[in-house]
């Protein structure tokens, strides 16, 4: 669990709390299921597992 600035801006944040823990998994994996843009990790137009790598990747990163 992961304390985060609320500001931080933080792309793994995804419920938008400042903490970083399971919420933040389900609300990519719906946002991810819904090809809501904000789940392009990748930036490409394509809903695929780089994308779902890349959240995870920024996830297990933290957040300053």
């Amino acid at each position: 669990l992961f304390k985060l600035n609320h500001h931080s801006g933080c792309i793994a944040d995804f419920t938008k709390d400042g903490v970083l823990d399971i919420f933040d998994v389900v609300t990519f994996i719906e946002a991810f299921n819904s090809s809501e843009p904000s789940a392009d990790f990748t930036s490409d137009g394509v809903y695929d597992i780089f994308d779902v790598l890349a959240f995870i990747e920024a996830f297990n990163a933290g957040c300053p």
